[in-house]
């Protein structure tokens, strides 16, 4: 008889019960006020007519001309050297998501 009373305790009685967690507060996430979400990319084909260079943006190298480079919509300032000399020639170039622009820079020895 002992062991039937044993079988009829219901298992979550016998289980301790789980303290409760202080509930945290849910941050909702701002919509892009702390960092800005990608907005997509676009393409940008440079091209130098007369010889060739290195294309730019601040210090950072992207390619050699001719190049075709996806960049991230937005504003951009990319300096052309011809021939890999600075200064180079600067072009700002407005890219929209999945647009395609075409720089065509003339560069001489």
């Amino acid at each position: 008889a002992e062991g039937a009373a044993e079988e009829e305790t219901p298992v979550e009685a016998a289980a301790p019960a789980e303290p409760e967690r202080p509930r945290r507060a849910r941050r909702r996430a701002r919509p892009a006020a702390a960092a800005p979400a990608p907005r997509g990319v676009g393409h940008v084909t440079v091209v130098t007519t007369g010889g060739w260079g290195l294309v730019y943006e601040g210090s950072r190298m992207l390619g050699e001309t001719p190049s075709r480079l996806e960049l991230s919509a937005g504003r951009h300032v990319l300096e052309i050297r011809p021939f890999g000399r600075a200064p180079g020639v600067r072009r700002v170039v407005d890219v929209e998501p999945d647009g395609r622009h075409r720089l065509s820079v003339p560069v001489a020895p």
